[in-house]
Formats: C-alpha cells, sequence, structure tokens
C-alpha cells in the first residue's frame, strides 16, 4: 500500500503503526517506512480470559495512539484491521482524521465490525463482504497487490493459484494479472462470478495441492547467471490419448531451486 502513494509524492510521509512485539516491528522498517510500536501484548488463548487485558491494553494503547496522531498530525489513516487498529482509529477520529479500513477478507473481523460504523469508508477485496457490515460504506476495491510480487513469485517454487471477483463496473479490474501470475508458477487462476463459488474453488485447489508432482532435471547450461531460462514439459502415456500438463513457464537460473511443479490436468 506504501508504494503507489510514494511513487506520485516523493514528498509523502508515512508512519506505520503496529504491535511492537510482532514481526512488523522489524519487517517495516527494512522496507524504509518508520515504525510506531503499540504495547497489546498477548491476549492467551482464552477468550474470556483475554476480554479483561484487551479492555486495559486498549485503553493504554489509546493514549499512546491519541500522543502519535497528536505529533504526526496524518491527513488520513489507513487501518488494516486487528485490534490495533482500534486505538489508532478512535484517535484519528477524534481529531475529525478520515480513517479509511482495508478488509482483505471475506469475514470480517471483530475489530473491523466494530470500527465498520465509525470510520469514512471500508475498502473490502470480496463484494459479499458488505453483507457483514451493514452499518458501514462500503467500497469494493479488490486487493492491493505489491508490484515486485510477480517478480518474487518467479524466482521461488511456489505454485501460486489466484482466485479474483470483480465489479463489471470497476475499471481498474485486472483479471490479467491474475492469470499471468498463476501462469508464471503453475497454478491457475479463478474468476467466479459469484462469492459461493468460492468454496468449490477452494476444494478443488485442495485436491489439485494433494495430487502434485514434483519433477527435478539438470540444465544443459550449469550456470547460474539470473537468468529467465523457459521451460515446458511434455507428458505422454500409451493408450491414455493426449495429455495436458499445467507447469510453471521458467525459473531463474540461480533462484530459489531448479525444481519445477506439474500438475497433470
Amino acid at each position: 500500500m506504501a508504494e503507489a502513494p510514494r511513487e506520485t509524492d516523493s514528498e509523502l510521509t508515512l508512519a506505520y503503526v503496529g504491535r511492537a512485539s510482532g514481526p512488523e516491528s522489524q519487517l517495516v522498517p527494512q522496507a524504509g517506512i518508520d515504525f510506531v510500536g503499540l504495547h497489546l501484548g498477548s491476549l492467551g488463548p482464552s477468550a474470556f480470559g483475554a476480554r479483561p487485558r484487551l479492555a486495559g491494553r486498549l485503553a493504554v494503547a489509546f493514549g499512546q495512539a491519541t500522543r502519535l496522531v497528536s505529533r504526526f498530525r496524518p491527513d488520513v489513516v489507513l487501518a488494516t484491521g486487528g485490534y490495533v487498529c482500534v486505538p489508532v482509529s478512535m484517535a484519528a477520529r477524534q481529531r475529525r482524521i478520515p480513517v479509511l479500513m482495508l478488509e482483505q477478507n471475506a469475514l470480517p473481523g471483530r475489530a473491523v465490525r466494530w470500527l465498520g460504523s465509525w470510520v469514512r469508508d471500508v475498502a473490502t477485496s470480496f463484494p459479499g463482504t458488505a453483507a457483514y457490515l451493514p452499518r458501514a460504506r462500503v467500497v469494493c476495491t479488490g486487493n492491493p497487490v505489491r508490484r515486485p510480487f510477480a517478480e518474487l513469485a518467479g524466482r521461488s517454487t511456489a505454485v501460486i493459484y489466484t482466485v479474483g471477483l470483480f465489479d463489471l463496473n470497476d475499471p481498474d479490474q485486472n483479471p490479467g494479472m491474475l492469470h499471468r501470475l498463476a501462469q508464471a508458477t503453475g497454478g491457475e487462476a479463478f474468476l467466479p462470478g459469484q462469492l459461493d463459488e468460492v468454496v468449490d474453488i477452494c476444494e478443488r485447489i485442495a485436491r489439485e495441492i494433494r495430487n502434485q508432482y514434483t519433477i527435478g532435471y539438470v540444465p544443459a547450461t550449469p550456470v547460474r547467471n539470473g537468468a529467465h531460462r523457459t521451460i515446458r514439459v511434455v507428458a505422454r502415456a500409451v493408450g491414455r490419448g493426449r495429455l495436458f500438463v499445467r507447469t510453471r513457464t521458467g525459473y531463474i537460473a540461480g533462484g530459489e531451486g531448479a525444481a519445477k511443479n506439474g500438475v497433470p490436468k
């Protein structure tokens, strides 16, 4: 989310607020973004026992968030869900700073459901999420993906399946990107028309993952120079007719690995 606005405004200042003890405390500074940690701690395995701890820690975190908002004076706050966004969103609302919430899951969490009616807009990845936020102003925008993601996927041995639910009137819909990402890694792209189709798609993906083959080979050119090498897998079987193979289209020499995952169709 930070890449696009920084490209359009070189003077833009960003601050990421997260749990002081969470993995984001290390990952965010590595991306060149200022990090501010709130002390929420662990809520423990018991939901009943977690409530009083959560209430106390949110009160302390709200004080931290209020001081942060007063010092940083943001023009807008982007909340991505989780309890850590509650004190920040409340502190921003207290100072009449607009809050945009991003809900990437089909079923919103408790923090999003609670804050939905307080924030200016809730941006969702799935059209059906609006049904769970009746008092919120919901806009289906899709799930933002970093530009280096496709490059990183091509350098790994991961097989990526993509599922896209688009608003037909959305000018920013990009199903081609989902197809290219899936094709490059040996996965498959799905573009269901309705949210209730997603469960069947997930079950199909799960079956395919359990029935994959991993094929390894030694390339004719052993030099690992970081170049992209195209690969094509052909399958034949006597008496089985024409066989179709779905595999990744290539790999980066010297990347994560040389094994190529293919799924017969």
